[in-house]
């Protein structure tokens, strides 16, 4: 089941980052950030199009269409989707489910096997 922000929207980090460099930009009245924001947009969208949801898609082919369908990539969604999709939880077991962006990055899997160890600690 998706959970948090991502019922709202696809990427709520990228529009996060570009949302605060447009709310500094209306702070500032500096025409500059507003044309920072477009190109970092413009980054963020090539990357979501060419890496990101191809990954996801292969990922999880089953899950991924109909989340698409009912979440936006970026506009937020005002009431928050409840649809089935990306249920990560019995997908993985009893291993907590991951942010879109953890799977692609790999970093959730790189953790697990890794562990958290603390120094003097014992597990």
């Amino acid at each position: 089941m998706v959970t948090g922000p991502y019922r709202r929207v696809r990427n709520p980090i990228y529009v996060a980052v570009v949302a605060l460099i447009l709310a500094r930009r209306r702070c500032s009245r500096n025409l500059r950030l507003a044309a920072y924001a477009a190109a970092i947009w413009l980054a963020f969208h090539l990357f979501v199009l060419v890496y990101e949801e191809p990954t996801l898609r292969r990922a999880f082919p089953d899950d991924y269409a109909p989340f698409t369908a009912a979440v936006p990539r970026w506009l937020p969604r005002l009431r928050p989707w409840r649809g089935g999709g990306l249920d990560l939880a019995a997908r993985h077991g009893d291993r907590q489910p991951q942010a879109p962006c953890e799977i692609v990055a790999g970093r959730a899997s790189r953790q697990r096997r890794v562990g958290h160890r603390r120094k003097g600690r014992r597990r």
